[in-house]
């Protein structure tokens, strides 16, 4: 694990792409299987530097589009790391269409993640702590950990009732 410690490290990453032909159906529009891919991405980039091991998504919560997504549309992702729980992170990931003449976003969609850490074995490892500093990252914590117990919850029903 990095030496920085929990609360200088940056819960948070910007990146920026330009939907082009190869991102597209034959239509000009985007799928939202590649948006999430791009979202997945991002939030792993964040997720590795957080915890220095390599990580892979256990969940995908549901992803609501405001509008389609077309080429040559600019696409502004924000990933920040709401929550962390012994092995598991929840990374939530914004997605937003900057206008090229404006410079100002619009909000596409937003969707939560989960991720877990691995050892080398591949077996679920220790997370550092997350020490929410703001009270922005105070409040995506708290949210974060809720959504966490209804993950929880919801798999627990799952299971009783699928065997």
């Amino acid at each position: 694990m990095s030496n920085k410690k929990r609360e200088e490290f940056n819960s948070e990453i910007v990146m920026k792409k330009t939907l082009t032909y190869s991102d597209a159906n034959e239509f000009g529009y985007v799928a939202a299987g590649d948006v999430t891919r791009i979202a997945e991405l991002t939030a792993a980039l964040l997720s590795k530097s957080f915890c220095n091991r390599r990580v892979v998504t256990a969940c995908i919560d549901q992803m609501i589009f405001k509008r389609p997504l077309r080429v040559g549309d600019k696409l502004v992702i924000r990933a920040n790391i709401n929550y962390v729980q012994k092995s598991s992170m929840e990374m939530g990931v914004r997605i937003e269409v900057e206008d090229k003449k404006t410079g100002k976003s619009e909000h596409v969609t937003t969707v939560y993640m989960v991720l877990v850490a691995l050892d080398e074995n591949m077996k679920p490892i220790q997370l550092p702590p997350l020490e929410p500093a703001s009270a922005e990252q105070k409040r995506r914590f708290e949210a974060g950990r809720k959504r966490m117990e209804q993950r929880i919850a919801s798999r627990s029903k799952s299971v009783k009732e699928n065997g």
